[in-house]
């Protein structure tokens, strides 16, 4: 989380932090934070994740340990916001 930037809307993804970064952290979203950090942990573990078996891009992301992009899954997928939000 802490090497997130803002968030780009139409690319899905987050800009990467640096030393000169001024932007602020993107807004936590708690249950896309949990989601994605089972999902790394189950990993690590070499534990069985059940949708790693039902979605391919899922288990795409999972195996590109790309932190990101598996947050934005998340927010996305798991747990969708309003249009307006």
């Amino acid at each position: 989380m802490l090497k997130l930037s803002s968030y780009d809307k139409e690319k899905h993804t987050f800009g990467k932090r640096d030393k000169g970064t001024v932007a602020p952290y993107p807004d936590l979203d708690r249950e896309a934070l949990a989601y994605a950090v089972d999902a790394v942990v189950k990993k690590a573990e070499k534990k069985e994740i059940p949708e790693e078996q039902d979605n391919p891009e899922f288990k795409k992301l999972l195996q590109g340990a790309n932190f990101g992009k598996l947050y934005v899954y998340a927010a996305e997928k798991v747990t969708p916001a309003q249009e307006n939000e």
